[in-house]
């Protein structure tokens, strides 16, 4: 006999959504690394979600884990933008430096790039018993479930982001708490006072160049020429 399953969650004990920060991190090509080389694409994501732990504890957010991505939550954009800008500069410090050692190969680089977006979010650890008895009662599961349009605006405002770029959806540029401003940016600039984007854009185009001259690369050339000239324009211009 198959297990006896009920649904059933009672909708009017929800409780209200809360207007937070959320972004989306995300490593681009994971998929194909993976199609390539399973421990390729394993050591890209272990490595970033490596530097997230290593910066976690110094900001006030909640972490989502997505297997080659993460949703970052918090009540406060500068936690928010703090935690990215870190994550992003020792990601590049830590690639630029890896790129001048004799053993480095530019087709491991890990590229990454994220989107903030700003909404009302339903957490899952906010589930009681009236809700749901069985969610409620899984304290690890349901602390790993969050819900709300913010989620989609900051995935999908991802893809548009240039590579190691970190990309503000129109919510976040539009809206804020009571008694805030909202960010008004349209891309981040996380590297202000450092000579990071020169090198990382060296490192950029060395590994665009890897794939346009590979035989074998399943990177698409429309996607590539456009990541090429997005990344050359956001870490060559000041916003």
């Amino acid at each position: 006999m198959p297990p006896s399953i009920d649904p059933y969650v009672d909708p009017s004990e929800l409780q209200s959504p809360k207007n937070q920060y959320i972004a989306w991190l995300d490593i681009m090509g994971t998929a194909n690394a993976m199609r390539r080389s399973v421990k390729t694409g394993a050591v890209k994501v272990l490595k970033m979600h490596n530097a997230v732990l290593d910066v976690q504890n110094d900001y006030d957010v909640d972490i989502f884990p997505m297997m080659d991505g993460m949703y970052i939550v918090s009540d406060e954009k500068f936690e928010l933008i703090g935690f990215l800008q870190d994550i992003f500069r020792g990601y590049a410090e830590y690639l630029v430096g890896e790129s001048e050692q004799d053993h480095f190969e530019v087709y491991y680089t890990s590229i990454i790039r994220a989107a903030v977006a700003f909404g009302p979010l339903y957490h899952g650890g906010d589930t009681t018993e009236s809700v749901s008895e069985t969610i409620a009662g899984s304290e690890g599961y349901k602390n790993s479930i969050l819900v709300g349009v913010p989620m989609a605006d900051a995935y999908e405002a991802e893809t548009e982001a240039p590579p190691f770029g970190i990309r503000i959806h129109r919510s976040a540029r539009t809206l804020a708490p009571e008694g805030e401003e909202p960010i008004p940016q349209y891309w981040w600039n996380w590297w202000e006072g450092t000579d990071l984007p020169e090198n990382l854009l060296d490192l950029l185009n060395n590994y665009f160049e890897h794939f346009e001259e590979s035989r074998h690369s399943e990177y698409d050339e429309q996607k590539l020429e456009r990541h090429k000239e997005t990344a050359k324009v956001y870490l060559k211009e000041e916003y």
